[in-house]
């Protein structure tokens, strides 16, 4: 909750505060995955752009709720390599 308030997080609706709970369960300390974004909708054209994590000043992606009733965002852990776990909340 410090986290969250410290970045002066938002929420919407009720989907966005159940994907919120999520991702602030994930990134904890204790499980320590790193939030990369929200996932492309669509297959990239060409090469794909590299997946980066969020940086420290940022809890959550840009757009992270832009839609009302789905929230999609991916995550990787250092000690798994190259696995990337996408959590996807929708009514």
């Amino acid at each position: 909750v410090a986290l969250m308030s410290a970045h002066a997080t938002t929420v919407r609706s009720p989907i966005a505060a159940l994907g919120l709970v999520l991702h602030s369960a994930l990134t904890s300390h204790i499980l320590q995955f790193k939030c990369t974004g929200v996932p492309e909708s669509k297959a990239p054209k060409g090469f794909a752009a590299p997946i980066r994590e969020l940086p420290s000043s940022q809890f959550v992606p840009r757009k992270w709720d832009s839609d009302q009733n789905v929230i999609r965002l991916r995550y990787r852990k250092d000690s798994v390599g190259s696995v990337i776990l996408t959590v996807t909340v929708a009514v």
